[in-house]
């Protein structure tokens, strides 16, 4: 969590960055797949903290690594335009371009209720920054426009209208079956 962190910023770790990998991964392998590539990646993780390898991220040349990072930074911006917009797309696609070619596509079923919060929230955040950098934009954002909504009855999209509804009872444990043909398939699925 971040508020235990030493950032400033409201999200921390790697999870953005993943999320395409792992989509990739549970999409082709299933969820076993997913347990076995975790596995594979907390040995080699393990393996190369026990041997050192931390010291050779001094050899990357940083070019490389603000190129990934920016390469992920745009691969979630891309991936919030649909509900930024408002756009009724029930799948899209998850190539990039053909993502993007989709949102042409649907760009007459944008929301303007929707694209109104999303400016206005991006709005609140960079006047508060600008003008009362202690106060937290974000949070202020989400309060004042929680209210908006509220009052003026929008009807936004929310995690229950999209996923459905959010079972308050634990999942039964269920361990997938790995099998060696697992392994081995989910091993390279990092250079797909």
């Amino acid at each position: 969590m971040s508020i235990l962190g030493g950032s400033r910023f409201q999200i921390a770790g790697p999870t953005g960055a993943f999320v395409v990998i792992i989509y990739g991964i549970v999409e082709q392998h299933s969820m076993a797949g997913l347990v076995a590539a975790s596995i594979i990646a907390g040995v080699l993780l393990i393996a190369m903290g026990l041997f050192g390898f931390g010291k050779f991220i001094k050899y990357i040349p940083y070019p490389v690594t603000t190129g990934f990072t920016t390469g992920i930074g745009l691969l979630i911006f891309s991936q919030q335009i649909k509900d930024f917009f408002g756009m009724d797309i029930a799948k899209s696609s998850p190539g990039f371009i053909e993502k993007w070619l989709d949102y042409f596509g649907a760009a007459s079923t944008a929301d303007a209720a929707t694209l109104g919060i999303g400016v206005g929230t991006i709005a609140v955040i960079a006047i508060l920054r600008r003008f009362a950098p202690r106060v937290p934009g974000a949070d202020a954002a989400v309060v004042t426009f929680t209210a908006i909504c509220y009052f003026f009855k929008l009807p936004p999209l929310t995690i229950g209208s999209v996923f459905g509804q959010i079972t308050s009872a634990l999942p039964g444990l269920s361990i997938p079956t790995i099998s060696l043909s697992t392994i081995r398939d989910v091993f390279p699925a990092h250079s797909r």
